[in-house]
């Protein structure tokens, strides 16, 4: 075989055995290729470079390139404007690319000049669904049926538009045609059912769920919904006919005890509703999801009933012994005794529901949670340490490890996870301010103080006034000699927003200390004495080195002696003691 290489007819010819194993694989794909011949009467290098253009653009959107795919399909339209297969392609790809208003104008486009093709009449249709542009759709499938009035996806798409525009009398009538068409379909009528009692079409609704049930006759369901319908229209007798024949004839069925309990709880027959819950709780057959459903909506009203709280917890132990090995049982007893304060008991449940399944991250982050509010720490690095190991992409898992280790003075370790969770908290900016401020004093412990004022002033970019940051920034500046100025701005403003806060008047009196104003510096360190109910060591001793400096020895020594009687107090304080005065 030879092979001319620079022939723009064997280019072509290339181009078009590609087209043709493209337009195999889709139909729509064939009928593009048709109208493009058609739409662009182009001759000599314009066809070839053209169609060239066309193949690789549809290459570039089969293989999910869409951007490329553009590029082509726009370079297209710069030779033939007018090409109709051009902007079907553009319209269908910008759908992919979310430019909803370029999808419209193009499929607007493509309709304009051929207003009568069902191939484009669909993708406009469906270029409407995706931009929500629901009545503009439901005229296109108004069209598209009476061109072809026995495409049953056409109605259960005008369907849904006129339920989006909520048209309940179009949607009515779409299902109606639709029904009338394929036959009865259980899905079918229950929208139908839906749609009519909605609209207080009761007879119409009536109708379809007799005419659910006689064509399942053993779908104890649907009986139940008849039943809970004439109880809803006020027809009691009925209602309880039904209750009483599904008594009678379903006696041991645990969806039966459901329908039942629901009878028996509006009718105010409490003993009774729960005596059939109870029953059907014991049931495997009914399966858990209906089961916790139940539970959800008691627990909320256990919160102001008692009663009901009791039967809860009956509930839950029943629905472990149903269902032990199921990891939802122990989640949602989980949840349960979190609700009820019981920190440590739900712990154990959410750990018995990980070991079941440990998949679902939001058990895990409610274990995470739960040890920091029991201030557990040893079960927080444990446990953040296990969720890091299946959910590695996760920040609070990361940050929990974090202050775990931080709370344990292991500094190091502190900081690595922290600059993990760092890397995770993107979007989230009340979080990263507290992984920044926690950084800050990791940093600032194992003697980075650079690293730990950058991340304190990250923190404060976000949150300007975070005054646990403001506090800590401005005393660790202050310890270090640093920037005085700022720190004393800093601490001001804690110890204006809290005046009565003795760890804030200690900072802001410290600083003063630190910038030789010892007067002043007394006077807030009192403060800070009087107002710390810890009697902190560390506040006293303060106040006596400012004492001291002021040139009252004596108060300065009682002070002291006040410190070493609270706690330890720094290593110099028995000097400061014994010699009556700083040490050097």
């Amino acid at each position: 075989m030879i092979i001319v290489r620079n022939s723009n007819t064997y280019i072509w010819l290339v181009a078009l055995v590609f087209v043709a194993m493209f337009a195999s694989s889709c139909a729509s794909s064939k009928k593009i290729a048709e109208s493009s011949t058609q739409t662009a009467p182009l001759q000599g290098r314009e066809k070839v470079a053209f169609d060239e253009t066309f193949f690789n653009g549809l290459s570039a959107k089969y293989a999910g390139d869409y951007k490329s795919a553009t590029v082509y399909f726009k370079q297209c339209l710069t030779i033939n404007p007018n090409s109709v297969a051009v902007k079907y392609e553009l319209s269908t790809i910008y759908i992919h690319m979310g430019y909803n208003e370029n999808a419209i104008e193009m499929a607007e486009a493509v309709i304009a000049s051929e207003p009568d093709n069902i191939w484009y009449l669909e993708n406009v249709a469906s270029v409407y669904q995706n931009t929500k542009e629901y009545k503009k759709s439901a005229e296109v499938y108004e069209k598209l049926l009476t061109k072809k009035p026995n495409e049953v996806s056409y109605y259960y798409e005008l369907g849904s538009a006129y339920l989006y525009i909520n048209n309940a009398a179009g949607a009515i009538n779409t299902y109606e045609n639709l029904q009338a068409l394929t036959g009865f379909e259980n899905s079918l009528a229950e929208q139908l059912y839906k749609l009519y009692e909605h609209q207080g079409m009761d007879a119409k609704a009536e109708e379809a769920l007799i005419e659910l049930i006689n064509h399942n006759p053993t779908e104890i369901r649907y009986v139940s919904m008849l039943a809970a319908f004439y109880k809803k229209s006020g027809e009691t007798q009925k209602a309880v006919n039904l209750y009483e024949r599904l008594k009678k004839e379903h006696p041991n069925d645990p969806y039966v005890k459901l329908a039942l309990y629901e009878y028996y709880h509006e009718l105010g027959q409490e003993e009774e509703a729960f005596n059939n819950l109870e029953a059907a709780f014991r049931s495997t057959e009914v399966n858990i999801d209906s089961k916790v459903g139940i539970l959800l909506a008691l627990m909320d009203v256990s919160v102001k009933d008692a009663a009901v709280k009791e039967e809860v917890y009956e509930l839950m132990d029943i629905l472990t012994e149903a269902h032990p090995n199921n990891a939802k049982t122990w989640a949602i007893y989980g949840d349960f005794l979190y609700g009820e304060n019981k920190k440590a008991e739900s712990r154990s449940m959410f750990l018995k529901s990980i070991e079941i399944d440990n998949s679902k991250y939001q058990v895990w982050n409610q274990v995470l949670f739960i040890d920091s509010e029991l201030n557990e720490v040893d079960s927080i690095i444990a446990h953040s340490k296990s969720c890091i190991e299946l959910f590695p992409n996760q920040v609070l898992p990361h940050y929990f490890n974090g202050i775990g280790h931080v709370q344990k003075q292991e500094f190091k370790e502190g900081i690595k996870s922290l600059e993990n969770a760092k890397e995770f908290a993107y979007g989230m900016p009340d979080l990263e301010v507290q992984i920044m401020a926690n950084l800050g004093d990791a940093y600032y412990q194992v003697g980075e103080y650079q690293k730990s004022w950058f991340a304190y002033d990250h923190s404060l970019r976000m949150n300007p006034s975070n005054d646990y940051v403001l506090n800590n920034y401005a005393f660790f500046l202050g310890e270090q000699g640093e920037d005085l100025d700022k720190a004393l701005e800093m601490s001001k403003r804690t110890v204006d927003e809290f005046p009565l806060r003795s760890i804030y008047l200690d900072t802001y009196g410290w600083i003063l200390f630190k910038m030789e104003n010892y007067s002043e510096a007394v006077k807030y360190l009192s403060k800070a004495v009087q107002y710390d109910t810890f009697k902190s060591s560390e506040i006293l001793e303060h106040l006596g080195d400012a004492q001291y400096k002021s040139g009252d020895i004596q108060s300065a020594v009682k002070s002291w002696q006040a410190a070493k009687e609270s706690g330890e107090g720094s290593d110099q304080l028995d000097d400061k003691i014994k010699n009556k005065k700083l040490a050097n």
